[in-house]
């Protein structure tokens, strides 16, 4: 058996070319705005995104309340049930992690930040936010539709209020609109993190993914698992909410 097994090329010079690379890279092609997916149709487009919508707007634009407690499609009660059926396969600490996951679910997952709280900020949104105008508009109505956002507020809907700059990340077919909460600098929810209380995680190796390949050998099957909306499943407790806050045609929406 060799490496062709694999679907890997008999020169070994060839591979390591790939792994030792240290060309340029090459420019990210841009994002033709025709193909992007809208989530939300019936929202007029606007010739200008870095001011307000008139109230017309506003009326087709989905709105939601603010929860007062942590909000997920999920139900954690039903999870807590599959954990404790699973628990004689489960490890001590991965049966911990799932009870961790489930009382996350149930009161919000913790921001984990230092003490004194962070005061409140303005921060502008990114320029590729107003480019994408249209698309960041769409996704955040989606969001809302979703129940990932509430508002958006005529005014900051909670005392220090943090708006956070929104910035757009170009994908395949969409643009997906995300917190920058590295500014500002030196005040910026990712410098107030307490590091002592975020679980730390091991990924997989490339390497040691590898070893993993060939010791299926020919034939195996990958798979993977591919949550959709994944990462917003998981609520953030009521007393964080303040500080996931940003501005979007002058009015105020927020994560939750």
């Amino acid at each position: 058996m060799d490496r062709t097994h694999f679907g890997l090329p008999k020169d070994w010079v060839r591979v390591e070319g790939w792994l030792n690379f240290k060309g340029p890279i090459g420019p990210r092609p841009i994002l033709d705005r025709s193909s992007v997916k809208i989530k939300c149709p019936e929202l007029p487009v606007l010739k200008c995104y870095s001011k307000g919508a008139d109230a017309n707007f506003w009326k087709i634009f989905p709105s939601m309340y603010l929860p007062t407690s942590a909000c997920t499609k999920l139900c954690p009660s039903e999870l807590a049930k599959l954990l404790l059926q699973a628990s004689p396969f489960l490890t001590p600490v991965q049966y911990n992690r799932g009870l961790k996951v489930v009382s996350y679910l149930t009161e919000g997952a913790p921001s984990c930040q230092k003490t004194p709280p962070l005061p409140p900020v303005c921060n502008k949104n990114a320029r590729s936010a107003l480019t994408h105008g249209r698309a960041v508009t769409d996704m955040i109505g989606f969001f809302v539709k979703s129940g990932f956002v509430a508002g958006p507020f005529k005014s900051p809907p909670l005392k220090d209020f943090r708006v956070n700059s929104l910035i757009a990340v170009e994908q395949d077919t969409k643009v997906r609109p995300c917190l920058n909460v590295s500014l500002p600098k030196g005040c910026s929810f990712n410098d107030n993190v307490n590091d002592c209380l975020v679980e730390k995680i091991n990924m997989t190796s490339a390497r040691n993914f590898s070893y993993a390949v060939r010791e299926c050998g020919p034939g195996a099957i990958m798979s993977k698992f591919d949550m959709c909306d994944a990462y917003k499943l998981m609520p953030a407790k009521p007393e964080d909410y303040r500080l996931q806050g940003f501005s979007w045609l002058n009015l105020y929406p927020v994560f939750c």
